[in-house]
């Protein structure tokens, strides 16, 4: 969940980025310190000390990211170092990465299944959310998920969109439970 301080500042980035026909650049460089932050659970941990001086977090931003984002990007940091909020780096960039994809008529969604998608039915699924959301493009990210029996779930946003086979085995049995419940008479026995 984005925290406001960090919706607030990755708004600003937008609006920035924006005015200075610079979304694109941005999104690239938000979308690479996300696996940065993904990948080195250090990095969050320093930020969100408060022990660790803001000097040194400026120095750890620097090395990080220095050479590979676009001025906008590092400065950004900067700034947010400067303003002591280093533990809503990550948050601030996802929050702009979510207004560029309304922006941009994007829709990412995560999909898990019992086993590996081929590629037909990855672009199956991806239309169906494409029809479901009315988005331009869809982002999906694929994951296997060994506690599925069979059939996949689309979580989009708080939303789950749930084709598992274990969710058709519940409706079913809800259906018949259901069914046999009003098949029964008044003393109990079948009404057949």
């Amino acid at each position: 969940m984005i925290s406001r301080i960090a919706h607030r500042y990755g708004r600003a980035l937008f609006l920035e980025a924006a005015e200075r026909g610079e979304l694109d650049l941005v999104r690239k460089d938000a979308a690479m310190a996300e696996q940065v932050f993904a990948q080195e659970t250090l990095l969050n941990r320093l930020f969100a000390s408060p022990v660790v001086q803001a000097s040194r977090k400026l120095s750890v931003i620097t090395e990080a990211f220095g050479a590979s984002v676009a001025p906008l990007t590092l400065n950004f940091m900067k700034l947010m170092n400067a303003k002591n909020r280093d533990a809503e780096i990550r948050g601030a960039l996802a929050a702009f990465t979510e207004m560029y994809n309304e922006r941009k008529g994007i829709v990412r969604v995560l999909v898990s299944s019992a086993v590996e998608l081929d590629t037909a039915q990855r672009a199956a699924i991806e239309q169906r959310v494409h029809r479901y959301t009315g988005k331009e493009s869809v982002e999906a990210q694929y994951r296997i998920d060994a506690d599925l029996i069979g059939g996949f779930t689309v979580r989009l946003g708080s939303t789950l969109l749930d084709g598992s086979l274990r969710r058709q085995i519940d409706r079913l049995r809800t259906h018949l439970a259901s069914g046999a419940e009003s098949n029964i008479g008044s003393n109990g026995r079948s009404a057949a």
